[in-house]
């Protein structure tokens, strides 16, 4: 077998290894969450209420839906998976449903999670409550992250046909480095905190891929 050969054959091997025991930590994970049930301490937290009210426009207060995600949770040190989650965006809250009941986790004891694969992680500064903030790109010295905050607005103006409601989306960015939150909501800062590497995208219309594209021809270089 030639020098080429055995690598190839080799790096199949660390790979199909490397997957075996993803898989096998998983399945671990599984049995340990089996095993407990109900007595996790992810299950010990107050019930969510949720909204009583319709939104107009079929608008919802959630992350990506309204409907229940697939997720994963580190929390308080432990780790859990194939779990269904909601994040409320109103009330920054991260929503766990069981059999029974959809239960509000706590954020002090919450380390990051996913939902659809896509990470969050929480923050917060002496000034206001932990918000959680989605991780759009990183390295091992600084991450580059988004906040989405939804507000709902109340109209009364018409009294006769009662309140209506509708929500409005907040996105404000950041560079997370050593504990400090670095606000790139404008091109300009966006170039001098990133540098002058230009971008094709367009900063108004698409935010999240013009700072990805920066951050990884600049910050990755």
């Amino acid at each position: 077998m030639t020098f080429r050969a055995k690598l190839v054959a080799f790096l199949i091997f660390i790979q199909a290894a490397t997957a075996f025991a993803q898989t096998a930590f998983e399945n671990t994970l599984k049995l340990y969450q089996s095993e407990i049930g109900q007595q996790a301490q992810i299950y010990s937290g107050k019930q969510y209420k949720g909204y009583s009210f319709r939104i107009q426009n079929n608008a919802h207060a959630y992350f990506l839906s309204a409907d229940w995600q697939k997720g994963r949770l580190w929390y308080n040190g432990l780790e859990y998976i194939d779990l269904s989650l909601k994040l409320d965006l109103v009330k920054q809250k991260l929503i766990l449903k069981d059999d029974y009941r959809m239960i509000e986790l706590a954020t002090d004891l919450i380390d990051k999670f996913e939902i659809e694969e896509i990470t969050f992680l929480k923050v917060s500064d002496s000034d206001q409550d932990p918000f959680f903030y989605q991780i759009l790109a990183e390295n091992e010295e600084s991450k580059l992250i988004k906040l989405t905050r939804k507000i709902i607005r109340e109209d009364i103006t018409r009294a006769v046909e009662g309140v209506k409601r509708s929500i409005e989306t907040e996105n404000q960015y950041f560079i997370n480095k050593g504990g400090a939150l670095i606000p790139i909501n404008k091109k300009k800062e966006a170039v001098a905190i990133l540098g002058k590497e230009y971008s094709k995208k367009d900063f108004r219309t698409r935010p999240d891929e013009y700072l990805i594209e920066l951050f990884k021809n600049t910050v990755l270089q």
